[in-house]
């Protein structure tokens, strides 16, 4: 193979120094390529004016167009190798041309079958996990050779929830993007609440209110998911990986339209927006008792003139 191309190399270099030397050659293999050139853009234009004129459906029209003037274009290039160079080179040069291009088709076949020998060997996700890769968010379904299959979640939706729609993921994505795990190391993650009040509210008992009902549920929480103990300290020892308090903290924070008051709290990962739910509604309504406490909402004063 070094041979044959040290071979071509070495024609095609006397090819171009004979064309040089000899400038009829030269000028009539620049002329016939310009010529191609110019045919080339007349028979596409052709094509498009003979499809719209034959095909009314626009979709059919954009694939026949496209497809046309790929043909055509490889064509056009393959002449024009042909023209400056001779039929020896000709025909190694068609067959590089067919290897690099299945050489690039076998490129995301191969990527997608180490894709998913380091799925199934060194296990980032496993079936029935939740994961966010390339801006994807599900639950694994399938795990295949050349792709994985994930329920769908969000993506409209605020909520993590189904859409109802399964997503083929290449096996070659793991390697090239960033994998979230919601359940590689612990089933349980954090999840924040936030209100902005008024500068005028009172904000330390939105605060407690806030405390209050997150400290009930973080009980309950406790009660649900930790039968004993030493379970408990087991899992509150990989919660340190995270650097995370397994308590509810309350944060405060001042913005440009008024008191931004929030809270952290834990949470099994697939009861996020049912638990978030259930938070909004105890402590909403406790704020509505307290006439102290006013959200910021978009309100328009109208004075009346007599």
């Amino acid at each position: 193979m070094d041979q044959s191309l040290n071979t071509f190399f070495q024609n095609l270099a006397e090819d171009i120094q004979g064309n040089i030397n000899d400038s009829r050659d030269l000028t009539g293999k620049v002329v016939l390529s310009v010529g191609l050139v110019l045919l080339l853009i007349l028979s596409e234009r052709l094509v498009r004016f003979v499809v719209r004129h034959l095909v009314d459906n626009l979709k059919a029209i954009n694939v026949l167009t496209s497809v046309s003037a790929y043909f055509l274009r490889i064509a056009s290039a393959l002449l024009l190798v042909r023209i400056w160079v001779n039929a020896l080179d000709f025909l190694l040069v068609i067959l590089l041309v067919i290897g690099g291009f299945a050489l690039l088709s076998l490129k995301g076949l191969f990527a997608n079958l180490v894709g998913w020998f380091l799925i199934i060997n060194k296990h980032p996700f496993r079936v029935y996990d939740r994961i966010e890769i390339d801006g994807v968010k599900g639950e694994v379904m399938k795990i295949r050779p050349f792709y994985f299959v994930m329920m769908e979640l969000s993506n409209w939706f605020d909520a993590e929830s189904p859409t109802g729609r399964t997503v083929r993921i290449p096996n070659k994505q793991v390697l090239e993007e960033p994998l979230f795990n919601y359940n590689e190391l612990t089933p349980y993650i954090w999840k924040e609440i936030k209100y902005l009040l008024t500068y005028q509210s009172d904000w330390e008992a939105a605060l407690e209110i806030m405390e209050t009902e997150t400290n009930a549920y973080y009980q309950e929480f406790l009660r649900q998911n930790f039968e004993n103990e030493t379970q408990r300290q087991a899992a509150f020892k990989e919660f340190e990986l995270f650097d995370g308090d397994p308590d509810p903290v309350t944060i405060m924070d001042v913005q440009d339209r008024g008191i931004e008051v929030k809270i952290r709290y834990l949470v099994f990962y697939k009861d996020g927006t049912a638990v978030q739910t259930q938070l909004h509604q105890k402590i909403l309504k406790n704020f509505q008792a307290n006439p102290q406490i006013q959200l910021v909402g978009n309100t328009i004063a109208i004075e009346k003139t007599e």
